[in-house]
């Protein structure tokens, strides 16, 4: 999963099981899409976002929308505290 200088952009994502763009390389861009109807796996202890790039480093996310997903819809590191 630690694909590097991989660009997502313009797709409809519908009806997955878990992530629907998981992004956990370095310098990665996912631009212009859709991730619709994504549910969270009933078995799994673990949250699981729409988009997941909580893993990966210098990652691009630019006009991106997720609708009806059954957890949460971006799975992102914040800043750093200073």
């Amino acid at each position: 999963f630690a694909t590097n200088g991989l660009n997502v952009d313009d797709n409809v994502i519908h009806h997955t099981l878990g992530e629907g763009i998981r992004l956990w390389g370095d310098r990665n861009r996912a631009r212009r899409n859709l991730v619709v109807l994504a549910l969270w796996p009933s078995d799994s202890l673990t949250w699981t976002a729409a988009i997941e790039i909580n893993h990966g480093s210098n990652i691009e996310l630019q006009g991106n929308i997720v609708a009806g997903f059954a957890k949460i819809g971006y799975h992102i590191d914040g800043e750093p505290c200073p």
